[in-house]
């Protein structure tokens, strides 16, 4: 009888340990489905924003595409007008090459194209003087029209 007692008493142990176990499971089952529909929340309101952040991405891109045309602009004409000066002097200072080249690779890394690399070109076959003797030039030649 004694036997039959125990075996009472571990089957009742089980069934306790089982009952707190699938307690336990469904408790973390529901947890999980409720953080499983935040997320799906979450997913939901950003899909919904989607359209408008891509709306701001290209909005952005278009500004961004704006700028650098416009850089890539103000880059060509400032070489432009030292490749004017400086080829119609005949000679260029160590400054102005040193920005020359400076602008060159601005221009470049914007998209820029062979046009101004032909303008750089024909100034770097010009030779450089120091900076004080280009410069007086410079001054004198500021007085002169530039032919076109």
């Amino acid at each position: 009888m004694n036997w039959i007692l125990l075996n009472e008493h571990i089957v009742e142990a089980l069934v306790s340990a089982l009952t707190a176990g699938i307690a336990y499971l469904v408790s973390r089952a529901r947890a999980q489905k409720t953080q499983h529909q935040k997320l799906l929340d979450i997913i939901a309101a950003v899909q919904s924003d989607m359209p408008e952040i891509r709306k701001s991405v290209e909005v952005l891109s278009a500004a961004l595409e704006a700028q650098q045309e416009r850089q890539r602009q103000l880059i060509r004409g400032r070489i432009d007008a030292i490749h004017k000066r400086f080829m119609s002097i005949g000679r260029i200072d160590r400054h102005s090459y040193d920005q020359l080249a400076e602008l060159g690779e601005s221009y470049k890394q914007l998209g820029g194209n062979g046009y101004v690399e032909k303008l750089i070109s024909d100034l770097e076959a010009l030779p450089i003087v120091e900076n004080g003797y280009a410069r007086k030039l410079v001054n004198e030649l500021e007085t002169l029209p530039i032919k076109e």
